[in-house]
């Protein structure tokens, strides 16, 4: 159980990461840091993604998806 936390911290801290340097330039309002993009992961992940940050870019949109 812990292992898998453990992981799944790892995988969101990264994921938010690569988010936030993807997206910070097109929205700085929206992720101004790495926090918020791990905010908007969590958000994503746990809801039907509804919230006030959404990715501009193409791409990143098609990231979102997996």
């Amino acid at each position: 159980m812990v292992i898998t936390l453990f992981i799944a911290l790892v995988f969101l801290v990264t994921y938010a990461s690569l988010i936030y340097f993807a997206e910070h330039e097109a929205q700085p309002d929206d992720f101004p840091h790495i926090p918020a993009a791990m905010w908007w992961g969590i958000v994503t992940l746990t809801t039907v993604g509804y919230g006030a940050m959404n990715l501009l870019r193409l791409l990143h949109q098609k990231l979102q998806k997996l």
